[in-house]
Formats: structure tokens, sequence, C-alpha cells
């Protein structure tokens, strides 16, 4: 039937332990039918991503939930694409890696950075590995140690103590060895010890350790502006499957009472947008995962921290882990 090994492994995955007549087969197999994408397509893809804010492979199942209407997501992204919302990424294409690592429990690791925002301001975050959830973020003039350390505190107050926080070996988060002089104990990792969390370095020059972060920060240079003040004005229209009336919608800017947008990026990133490395089949979202994941009486979270990263290096770092 020329079908590949991965394919069979992953249909057995995903029906395992499903009786055979309570399988649900696709409406149509294969490729979906149609022609060219018209005005109606158009204008619903174009809504829909301003009411949704996701990508292609998202955006195309909320749409034909919400709707009926069936759009292939290679359809969704040309569409994307012509209307200036989406944008090819060479990193992206072909073959998919899977994650290298994951942890299994909520608060066993932490991953953490600095990232310099349009208003030249700096965000630093706190996002779970085993679920994706940013837990804490601020905003300020400056990477300071001080600052990392707020907003760390809120959240160990709203979230208890994770094992351990990945960091790169940035000056504010490091102290790094320079001219020779022996490592010492910077600001940052003295609270961390003081706090018994375990900090881990990532490899040098090497931001695929730190990857779950880096896609949110990917995030946030594509969909910021979506959330600023300016963007309310943007209300768009959506057309139903049955090309009836059309119907105001509004994306995740128009919630009440009025926030900052960064918070309000968060928001929409953690309790309202999918995540494809969680269980899509129920359009599992970081905020559904992390509670789902918290650990339970007599699960083992040490030895998730020791099993599952890679060997360390003589300081501590991780030396080839890999992300998506």
């Amino acid at each position: 039937m020329h079908v590949s090994h991965s394919w069979v492994k992953r249909l057995a995955r995903r029906y395992e332990g499903v009786p055979i007549d309570e399988i649900e087969y696709p409406r149509t197999m294969g490729r979906p039918r149609g022609g060219l994408p018209g005005r109606r397509e158009h204008s619903l893809v174009v809504s829909s991503y301003y009411a949704h804010v996701e990508g292609a492979t998202l955006l195309a199942d909320s749409i034909e939930k919400s709707t009926g209407v069936r759009i292939a997501h290679h359809v969704v992204h040309t569409i994307l694409k012509e209307n200036g919302l989406a944008r090819t990424e060479r990193g992206k294409s072909g073959q998919r890696r899977t994650a290298r690592y994951v942890k299994r429990y909520s608060n066993t690791m932490w991953h953490t950075d600095y990232k310099m925002l349009p208003d030249k301001r700096w965000l630093i975050s706190y996002q779970d590995d085993a679920s994706r959830k940013v837990l804490a973020w601020g905003a300020f003039e400056s990477a300071m140690a001080a600052n990392a350390m707020t907003v760390l505190d809120k959240a160990i107050a709203r979230y208890g103590v994770s094992l351990s926080v990945l960091s790169d070996h940035g000056s504010t988060l490091c102290d790094n060895e320079s001219g020779g002089r022996a490592k010492g104990e910077g600001r940052f990792e003295k609270y961390l010890r003081e706090k018994g969390i375990r900090h881990i370095l990532a490899r040098v020059n090497h931001p695929q350790t730190n990857g779950k972060l880096e896609r949110v920060h990917g995030e946030i240079e594509r969909k910021l502006y979506l959330f600023t003040e300016a963007s309310v004005a943007r209300t768009t229209r959506i057309m139903g499957a049955g090309g009836g009336a059309l119907a105001h919608v509004g994306g995740p800017f128009h919630k009440a009472p009025a926030t900052d947008h960064i918070d309000r990026f968060f928001e929409w990133f953690n309790n309202e947008r999918p995540n494809m490395a969680l269980d899509m089949s129920i359009r599992e979202t970081p905020a559904q995962a992390y509670s789902r994941k918290m650990p339970k009486p007599g699960d083992n979270v040490q030895a998730d921290l020791r099993g599952q990263e890679p060997t360390p290096d003589s300081r501590g770092s991780l030396l080839s882990v890999h992300d998506v």
C-alpha cells in the first residue's frame, strides 16, 4: 500500500486501546477535492485569522470546527501569505524533527531568557518545559538580575517552586568565566541556590537548547502587534458554512477589562492557542497541559529531572539538545 513505517506507528499510537467498532474514519480519504480558493475562502481565512490568531494548520482546523468549511492547510497558508499574515520559513520546510527532550511533569524545569521588545524594553519570562505554559513575565527598561528575580518570585508565589531553571550563559543570569579567573557565583545563581532550585546552563551558542522559549519569542515578533490598542479597530467579519449573514468577530485584543498588550498576548498564548506539541485531539492549550501534567502522589519527579536530560558537561551545561 506504499505506507511509510512512521505513519503506521502514528496510527498505532492514535488508536491504541480503541475497540475496532468505535474507530471513526475520515469523511473523505486522500487529497481534498476542489478548485482554486475563491472570494469566500479568502474572506473566511482572513477573518478567522484575526479571530483566532493561529497558523495555517491550526487555523484550517478552527475553520472546519466553527463553520463546517474544509480548506486545506496549504491553501490557508497561501491565502495568509497573500495578505501579509504569514511567511515562508525555510527552517520549517521538509520533515520536522520531534522534540529531543521534554519533561514529564509540570514544575520539573522552567526555561527563562531575556527578549528585547519593539518598544526597546526587555521582557523576561519563565516557561514550564512540560506544558509550554508561560508562568510569569515582566517588561523592564534594562535586563538586570534583579528583574529576573522579581518575575521568578511572581511565578513561585502562584505556582510553587520548580526543581530547576534552564537559561543561557548571558551575563545577567550567569557569572561567566573571563580573563582566566575562576567562575564565581552571580546574583541570580545565588538566588536560585538559596531557593533550592538547580540552575541548568544551555550549551554555548546553541539557542535550540532553549528552543521552547525561543518559539514563544518568535510568536511575539510575529503577532504582538495584533494585541496593541491600535489593533482594536481591526474588526473583521466571518462567513458561515451556509453562506448566510455575516457576523462581526473580534480577536484576543477585544477582551475586557483593558489590560497591557503583553498580558493579553500571554493570556492568549496560555489559554486560547492550542499547542501542536500537546494533545491536539482535544486542541490542548498550555494551561490545560500544565494542570494535566502536575505530579500526583507517588510520582518520582526527581527521576524526571535526572532521567530525561542529556549528559551535562563539566559546568553542568546541556551538551546536545534540540527542540521544536
